[in-house]
């Protein structure tokens, strides 16, 4: 039995006298002082963005099995038992970046794990290494020489790591000599930015590029004078031998890397920013691959955007003679997408290559069928305009991949 209203004589909402009516007559609000349960508030929520109403059915069902269907439908007039095709694409477009990004978790690892499960150098392994390289050794030999190369490798590293903290603990010295008010740690702070991207050796000539570099580092600490800034570029030209990194170790890039660069405009700046972003990546192995991965996929959405209304425009100058309306051929793009969508999510699923195949195919299949029922048009002129526009939609979804490539790269 249904709960009993509890009602006013006044809507709350538009204050207009209601008496013992269940519904305001001027503004349709429910005439109740209950507070909104929570399952109705997400319900709202859910139904603002997704509809999951009769009309989700009415238009997943026809869209994935009548080829065509919906946008005829849709184009004819009977909007309101169907979701709006827009709708449509964004819940394919979340559903399919959500099974991608699930999938990741499950499939793959953190950096930790990878790092956990990474083989410690011993002196095992280093003898299994070198039987694998295949020298011939005795036993003893092998012992020794394994014992001895763990040693060094030991040795190696604290001595790395003792230059390391030399080095830094003398970047922080110069810098107080120059300028006492800075604090510890923002000596520190510019020490540790200046060894990540300049090499410090032995006193040997230094390149105007460098330094050149080295100055335009410098300009990122507002704090320093510009007279702090050319005493501390003084006292590493005279101390060491400074060369800019081909990498520098966290992928910004707030300095020049040649000396014409700032010459040559914004333009030149940027192509050398993706191209040490680039560099920076790949030094990173899988870790930096799955980065850049996980923001490329992070762009697709944003550029499909872009890319789906030359889609609806290529279909406009290919039935240019029936005179479609260019809305409704945007309406049929966003459909045909959604579909594909649906249809990839089971490559992805199933991460097989005869998978991958028999998707492609039947992504063409339907396309076909969709054009021959929206354009209806014979066997033969379908099929020639639809791989004509497949082989156009190449340049686009080529410049697209750029541009999410780029993006990824500027966001990773």
């Amino acid at each position: 039995m249904p709960k009993k209203l509890r009602k006013n004589d006044i809507c709350l909402n538009c204050h207009a006298t209601i008496g013992s009516a269940n519904y305001c007559p001027e503004c349709g609000q429910m005439n109740s002082h209950k507070q909104i349960p929570i399952t109705h508030f997400l319900q709202d929520i859910v139904g603002d963005y997704l509809t999951f109403d009769s009309r989700f059915f009415k238009s997943f069902v026809p869209l994935l099995s009548k080829p065509g269907y919906l946008t005829n439908e849709y184009n004819t007039g009977k909007r309101n038992r169907y979701i709006f095709p827009l709708r449509l694409y964004i819940f394919a477009t979340i559903l399919f970046f959500f099974v991608i990004t699930v999938q990741k978790r499950v499939n793959g690892k953190t950096v930790e794990e990878l790092e956990q499960e990474a083989t410690p150098i011993t002196v095992d392994s280093i003898k299994h290494t070198i039987k694998n390289l295949g020298y011939d050794l005795e036993s003893n030999s092998l012992n020794d020489i394994a014992i001895e190369l763990k040693s060094n490798f030991q040795i190696n590293a604290k001595l790395h790591d003792e230059e390391e903290r030399q080095t830094l603990d003398s970047l922080a010295h110069i810098i107080g000599r120059i300028d006492p008010a800075i604090n510890m740690g923002d000596r520190g702070k510019i020490a540790k930015q200046t060894d990540q991207y300049f090499r410090l050796s032995s006193k040997k000539a230094n390149r105007d590029n460098d330094l050149d570099s080295l100055r335009h580092f410098l300009d990122r600490y507002n704090f320093l004078t510009e007279q702090s800034k050319n005493s501390y570029v003084y006292q590493l030209d005279s101390l060491y031998r400074v060369r800019i990194r081909n990498i520098n170790s966290s992928g910004s890039f707030n300095f020049v890397t040649n000396k014409d660069s700032l010459d040559e405009g914004l333009f030149k700046d940027f192509v050398d920013y993706i191209d040490l972003k680039g560099k920076y990546i790949n030094t990173r192995g899988q870790e930096g691959m799955d980065l850049i991965l996980t923001e490329f996929i992070n762009q697709v959405p944003k550029v499909m955007f872009l890319i789906l209304p030359i889609f609806a425009l290529i279909l406009k100058l290919l039935y240019i003679r029936k005179n479609i309306l260019y809305i409704n051929h945007l309406i049929f793009t966003l459909h045909l997408h959604t579909v594909i969508f649906i249809y990839l999510l089971i490559a992805i699923l199933i991460q097989h290559w005869i998978a991958t195949v028999g998707v492609i195919l039947l992504i063409w299949f339907y396309m076909f069928f969709a054009f021959r029922n929206v354009y209806k048009q014979s066997i033969m002129m379908t099929a020639l305009k639809l791989n004509s526009l497949l082989l156009i939609y190449i340049f686009p979804l080529f410049v697209g991949m750029l541009l999410m490539i780029i993006l990824a790269l500027l966001t990773v």
